[in-house]
């Protein structure tokens, strides 16, 4: 598993792997016989040998292997192999819009390109079409939802089901259900409200089985006669089964004095504002008040270098308009640290690396406005 800085093992059976594959033929994912599928995803992490090598191989791809891959290449390495199938995290994608090797390229050869292991906001998910389209693609970018424990993939957006910021819905054979994140509770969908909010839960046959050396590693809760493994994703669904990722549950937080801090809240509403692009919510530690405090990672759709009195006067614009001026947020969920960034730093698998960021946010040499 790599979604920690130390990787974790997750037994994964040859049912667990084949299980996965009978799903991708149940979702009629576009991989044909002969089909060139692009990827650059390591082979000892679940979505690299079961949803890219294994799943590959028996729907008949040719698949091309990247070991060494500089994201910067990618639009060379596109128009070289000209595959039918692109699989990588949302940061390689977001690079090819600038890509001088894809200017004025024709992309109509390219069928399928999808991304997992991390979420890409509403906005460049838009973007990232329309650039698409305008290569003449015809095909909207697909994502899923999962975790090394199901194999990778345990959710599809396609077709209808593939909703701006969503991850699709649950594949073929597969359960998912959403829970309370502190009681662990099924939630149910009440009268009049069309969607429900909480932790996902899944079970399904390509869910591990949680046993090493006749230990068990990845504990497991039942429901209804059905065991599902634990995500720790907070999520939503609505009536139609579809899926918006929203936060990871352990990145929530408590702030000195009690209050419960829930990231994905507060960057949400940072992230209306015109000026920002990107924004991270992450613990910073007060010895003054010997506890965490709020603090933020902003990257601002300007990407010209500011002074500290541009710095100083930004931060107090998105104070001011996200939060004084908003009645449904807390004074406690406003940012006492605030950092401008030109980017948000991410793991080698490519997800946001918010470990990093924890360290960085303390440290004398970034500029901070109090």
């Amino acid at each position: 598993g790599t979604s920690s800085a130390k990787p974790k093992p997750i037994p994964l059976t040859n049912d667990n792997l084949n299980a996965y594959v009978h799903q991708t033929f149940g979702a009629n994912m576009v991989m044909e016989c002969g089909d060139k599928a692009l990827h650059m995803l390591p082979y000892f992490a679940a979505f690299g040998v079961v949803d890219v090598v294994h799943a590959g191989l028996c729907h008949g791809n040719n698949l091309i292997q990247i070991p060494e891959f500089l994201v910067e290449n990618l639009g060379k390495i596109i128009m070289k192999h000209r595959p039918q199938i692109i699989i990588g995290p949302p940061t390689w994608y977001l690079g090819l819009m600038k890509d001088k090797a894809l200017h004025n390229a024709d992309l109509s050869f390219l069928k399928m390109i999808t991304y997992g292991g991390d979420s890409m906001a509403r906005v460049d998910e838009q973007r990232m079409n329309s650039f698409m389209e305008a290569h003449n693609c015809k095909k909207a970018i697909t994502k899923g939802h999962g975790m090394s424990e199901t194999c990778g993939c345990a959710s599809f957006a396609t077709n209808a089901y593939n909703k701006p910021a969503s991850v699709g819905i649950p594949m073929p054979n597969t359960i998912y259900a959403v829970v309370d994140p502190e009681t662990k509770e099924m939630l149910c969908f009440e009268e009049g409200k069309e969607f429900i909010e909480g932790e996902l839960v899944i079970s399904a046959k390509s869910v591990t089985i949680g046993v090493l050396d006749g230990k068990e590693i990845v504990p497991k809760i039942e429901y209804e006669n059905e065991a599902y493994i634990l995500t720790k994703d907070i999520a939503r669904m609505d009536r139609d089964g579809i899926m918006y990722f929203l936060d990871r549950s352990n990145r929530a937080f408590t702030l000195y004095d009690g209050f419960k801090v829930k990231p994905h809240i507060i960057e949400t509403i940072i992230e209306q504002a015109p000026e920002v692009k990107y924004c991270a919510i992450i613990p910073c530690y007060e010895e003054k008040k010997m506890g965490n405090i709020v603090a933020t990672k902003i990257v601002l759709n300007d990407s010209k270098e500011l002074s500290k009195k541009q710095q100083v006067e930004i931060a107090q614009k998105l104070i001011e308009d996200c939060f004084v001026s908003n009645p449904d947020v807390s004074v406690r969920q406003i940012p006492t640290k605030i950092v401008f960034a030109k980017a948000l730093p991410v793991t080698a698998n490519g997800k946001i690396d918010y470990n990093t960021m924890i360290k960085e946010i303390v440290d004398e040499a970034y500029n901070k406005i109090l």
